[in-house]
């Protein structure tokens, strides 16, 4: 065998993995995956009362409005 001969090989046997590899690859998650974070409240200066978890809230409604099968 010549080296072009291994190499038309070697290729058709890579094509091939590759078409029964994502064949058998799901194309999409059937089931919904939940994420827990777990995060330090940060700190209120005196007299604030505003929601310490306001931007990670944000952050995760916006995550979760992109992505729907998974929970935050």
């Amino acid at each position: 065998m010549n080296l072009f001969t291994k190499n038309k090989t070697g290729a058709l046997l890579i094509c091939v993995f590759l078409y029964v590899f994502a064949c058998f690859v799901p194309t999409q998650a059937k089931a919904g995956v939940t994420i827990k974070i777990w995060d330090f409240p940060r700190w209120l200066e005196p007299g604030e009362t505003v929601d310490r978890f306001v931007w990670i809230t944000k952050k995760i409604a916006e995550f979760e409005k992109i992505y729907p099968n998974i929970k935050v």
